[in-house]
């Protein structure tokens, strides 16, 4: 059984076994969510990552890759606006002009993400969780089509999320120097040309920045971070924010996790 879970990780990053036990439920829940945001090519994992290495948490932060071993085994039960999202993911990928496994891995990979953030709501408590491509990035479009539904309030609470914006020059200028040097290229971005990649990322950042501002009329907190500036000055503007952020929204205990000395 090990052989064939490990040929299937491999290969869909699947697994037919459990791979580590789920926290039990909690009954009371004062996580933050950090999501790191933005078009693909901006920097955000630049950022992230930078971000992580330097911050000054106190309390053990959590990243995607502490959980993801929770949820690959899909033990973690997808309910209300959860299986919502997913659903209408799932519809949306199968229409798209993609090869079968393409689609099968994005839609593990969306699984993964959706999944996560459902085990952040209900499994853990007190803890910071810092995520790059989460549940906003991956799930923005379904998001903005149910923003009547009152399920949303659950994934805005406590959330905050870093915009992460820049000219779409620099952008554009990001995904061609990747794909040149690193061999990368995005799902979306590949077979097309210059002229098409510049316009799609116009598209890209029009409809995130649309997307910024109905989650800002829901209440969402968001701090716009601008990533052609010095990482180092991002980095500060970031721990302040959050510094204020986990005062007024989690510290309404001595156990709430805090940033800063």
């Amino acid at each position: 059984m090990n052989k064939i879970n490990d040929l299937l990780e491999r290969l869909f990053n699947v697994r037919l076994i459990r791979s580590a036990p789920l926290p039990k439920k909690q009954s009371v829940h004062k996580n933050m969510v950090v999501e790191f945001f933005g078009t693909s090519g901006v920097g955000k994992s630049t950022l992230c990552n930078y971000f992580i290495e330097r911050t000054t948490v106190k309390e053990k932060i959590l990243q995607t890759a502490d959980l993801v071993p929770y949820v690959r085994d899909k033990r973690v039960k997808l309910i209300g606006i959860y299986d919502a999202l997913l659903s209408a993911k799932i519809d949306e990928v199968a229409a798209a002009p993609y090869a079968g496994f393409q689609k099968f891995n994005h839609i593990i990979y969306c699984h993964n993400v959706i999944s996560i953030a459902c085990m952040i709501k209900k499994y853990l408590n007190d803890k910071i969780v810092i995520l790059d491509e989460g549940l906003f990035q991956m799930f923005g479009r379904q998001i903005q089509k149910l923003e009547d539904d009152p399920q949303l309030q659950e994934l805005f609470d406590k959330t905050i999320l870093i915009h992460c914006t820049a000219s779409t020059d620099f952008i554009y200028n990001n995904i061609q120097k990747r794909a040149e040097n690193e061999k990368i290229v995005q799902l979306f971005h590949q077979n097309q040309n210059k002229e098409e990649l510049y316009r799609l990322v116009e598209k890209n950042v029009a409809d995130i920045n649309s997307f910024v501002q109905q989650l800002k009329k829901k209440g969402v907190a968001i701090l716009e971070i601008n990533t052609e500036n010095l990482l180092s000055h991002n980095h500060e503007l970031i721990e302040k924010y959050l510094e204020t952020q986990i005062a007024s929204s989690l510290c309404s205990s001595q156990q709430c996790p805090t940033i800063g000395g």
